[in-house]
């Protein structure tokens, strides 16, 4: 690689929107917390769901922004358990509200886990979350690619994908028998 030819990588992250949504989506799931608990207290509370709904709304789009597409499948399956609980169609009991809880906590561990980082941290990590909230409307269990976001053409270097795009027989091809080799004599 030449001095000025630069690698991007896929797990690389936007700092400056990461941080200052971070704290925004933070606060926005404490409010949805909040009316989690007052929706427990009181489970036929309309205004409870709808304010639950508002802030998790904001925290989507917050999501969106910072472009984090495996988050933003887990806040848009959690907008739509509380609008089940609104068409009460899911009964908002204890246990559904401590996953959403336990969802939302688990949502703002994996933001602050990429900011400390730095890096980006596979949005596979949160499948048994997703899971968990796919089956309070108990519908078909995701598979876990669902939450699997990788984009490989931005992972290779410029020089890389240069060298894919031109046609075989316009570039040296190895052989097989020169890959075998340089394999065996890398062990």
């Amino acid at each position: 690689m030449e001095k000025g030819d630069r690698v991007e990588h896929s797990n690389n992250i936007d700092m400056m929107t990461l941080s200052w949504t971070v704290p925004e989506i933070r606060e926005s799931l404490q409010h949805v917390a909040q009316a989690l608990d007052e929706l427990l207290a009181s489970p036929h509370s309309q205004d409870a769901i709808k304010r639950a709904r508002l802030h998790l709304h904001q925290t989507h789009g917050a999501l969106q922004v910072a472009d984090l597409p495996g988050v933003t499948m887990l806040t848009d399956e959690a907008e739509q358990v509380m609008m089940a609980f609104e068409a009460g169609t899911v009964h908002p009991d204890a246990q559904n509200i401590a996953t959403l809880k336990q969802v939302l906590r688990a949502v703002v561990e994996y933001l602050e886990d990429m900011q400390a980082s730095g890096v980006m941290v596979p949005a596979l990590v949160l499948y048994p979350y997703y899971r968990d909230l796919v089956g309070v409307r108990k519908v078909l269990q995701p598979d876990p690619t669902v939450l699997f976001d990788i984009d490989l053409d931005r992972s290779l270097p410029a020089a890389v994908r240069a060298q894919l795009s031109t046609p075989p027989t316009a570039r040296s091809v190895p052989s097989t028998r020169r890959v075998i080799s340089s394999v065996h004599c890398r062990r």
